[in-house]
Order: structure tokens, then sequence, then C-alpha cells
């Protein structure tokens, strides 16, 4: 009993969220070599500043750090940073998902998706990101 009260408070204190963007302009094979390239996200989040932090770039297990003062770190510091692993990626299929392994954000498990689909209605594409986390407490 205990433990499924524990498991209850676990899943409560869980966040999910889901985005979803169309782009008419541009197809999903010419916008996805910008979300494949797991350690170039400042080629669309000029915010953000990333680098490989260890394995190969692009390849299952590799470590991105990413760094914004416009993340909100929980600890006073003025940068906000993520370690991030990349866990998946299907080419072909246009996915990939990836955890954080250490942060100053204030997540204590983070994991996320992203995919980009044809759009054939729209002619262009449609980017989804779904994440799922649980900050400290």
């Amino acid at each position: 009993m205990a433990e499924e009260m524990q498991q209850q408070q676990q899943q409560q204190d869980m966040y999910e969220g889901k985005v979803k963007a169309t782009i008419k302009e541009a197809t999903a094979d010419q916008v996805w070599p910008f979300l494949a390239d797991f350690c170039g996200i400042q080629r669309w989040m000029p915010s953000v500043e990333a680098r490989l932090d260890g394995g190969i770039a692009g390849e299952v297990g590799c470590i991105r750090y990413c760094a914004s003062k416009k993340l909100s770190p929980v600890n006073g510091e003025s940068i906000g940073w993520a370690t991030e692993m990349l866990t998946s990626i299907d080419h072909a299929g246009r996915k990939l998902s990836y955890v954080v392994v250490d942060n100053n954000i204030g997540w204590r498990h983070y994991e996320a998706r992203w995919e980009v689909v044809d759009e054939e209605e729209v002619g262009g594409c449609r980017i989804e990101w779904s994440f799922r986390m649980e900050p400290d407490k």
C-alpha cells in the first residue's frame, strides 16, 4: 500500500506537455537536418549555446551541454544550463528523443521527443515536441 501511494505521488509530480507547429514554407526533409543536428541547437534556437560534451555527435549516447541566460537557474547562478543525452534517433522516421542528465534549472527528471511530419494538406511540415518532467522538490 505504501509503495502504491509513493508511485501515485510520483505520478502527480510529473508534468507533461506537447507543442506542435506547422511550417508551410518547408518540407519535413528540409527541416529534419536542423533537429537531427543534436549538438547544433543554436542553429535554430540562437539564445542557447550548445556544444558536444561527450560521445560522438549525433549518435545515441552523445551528450550536449546547453546554456542560456533565458533559462532560469534555481541556485542563483546567472546562466541556466543542462547536459542532455541523445537516447534515440530515427532519421527515416524523422524523430529523436533525449533526457537531461544534469542541470541547474530545477529538473529532477526530464525526457523529451522531437518529430517532424509531412503536412501534405498545407504543403509543408509539422514539428512536434513533447516532454515529461519532474521538478526538484
